[in-house]
This record gives C-alpha cells, structure tokens and sequence, in this order.
C-alpha cells in the first residue's frame, strides 16, 4: 500500500476530512494468513449515493432477430456470437 500513497492513489485522511468528501469512505488493510494484504472498505454512504438503473436483458428471439442478415453460420459460430452480445 505504501507504492499506492507514493503515486497518490490512495491517502490519508482524518475522519473529519472524510466527512467532508462525498466520495470518501474508510478502509484499513488486513494480513491475511498467506501474508497478503486484504483491503476492507466501509462502501455504505458510497452505495447510498449511486443511481440504480434497471436493464432488461432482452429475450433469445429479439437478439437473434438483430443479428439476421447473414447468408449462412456455423454451429459454433451461432454459440460464441451469442455469447458476445
């Protein structure tokens, strides 16, 4: 975490300071037992402040009838075109 606070990624602030940054949050490191590092954030009042916006995910047929056009297909190619919509 030390090279993070060196580029300025991350830095430290009292608890005063966070409250006057919208999108601030807490977080503390923790060693795990294979020695590496955990972040824990306290995302709540981050969480608070996003805009949820649904998205429908649209049916087979819908997206099989915006891709037509094409004289012929493989198998495979009709599996993994799918998957890349």
């Amino acid at each position: 975490m030390e090279r993070q606070f060196t580029i300025r990624l991350l830095c430290k602030l009292t608890a005063k300071e966070v409250d006057l940054i919208d999108w601030a949050f807490p977080a503390f490191r923790v060693l795990k037992t294979n020695h590496e590092i955990q972040i824990v954030a306290d995302l709540r009042r981050v969480n608070n402040m996003i805009k949820w916006l649904e998205f429908h995910t649209p049916a087979i047929e819908d997206t099989l009838t915006c891709i037509k056009g094409f004289s012929f297909a493989t198998r495979i190619g009709l599996n993994m075109g799918y998957q890349a919509l």
